[in-house]
C-alpha cells in the first residue's frame, strides 16, 4: 500500500451521484470496483438539482454518474 500511494495512487475515490441514479443499478458495478481494486474504497453521495456539478467543482468528487446537462455559468470542469 505504501508503493501505491508513492506512485500516486489514492486510497479513496470519491463517487458523486445524481438523484436520478438508481442505486441498484449501480451495484454490480461497485462489486467490480471492489473485486478490481480490493485495498481501495469507495465513498459514494448522492447529490440533487447542480449539486453533482457543485460536489466536482468544490472537490468533493472525482467522478460524478448522471450530472444534468445544464453544466453551472462558470464552472471550470
Amino acid at each position: 500500500q505504501t508503493r501505491r500511494a508513492a506512485q500516486g495512487w489514492q486510497k479513496t475515490l470519491k463517487l458523486t451521484l445524481d438523484n436520478v441514479v438508481r442505486l441498484d443499478q449501480m451495484k454490480p458495478l461497485i462489486d467490480q470496483f471492489y473485486a478490481t481494486f480490493e485495498h481501495a474504497e469507495l465513498q459514494i453521495n448522492m447529490e440533487v438539482f447542480n449539486g453533482a456539478w457543485e460536489a466536482i467543482s468544490q472537490g468533493r468528487a472525482d467522478i460524478v454518474i448522471g450530472a444534468t446537462a445544464a453544466i453551472p455559468v462558470g464552472g471550470d470542469f
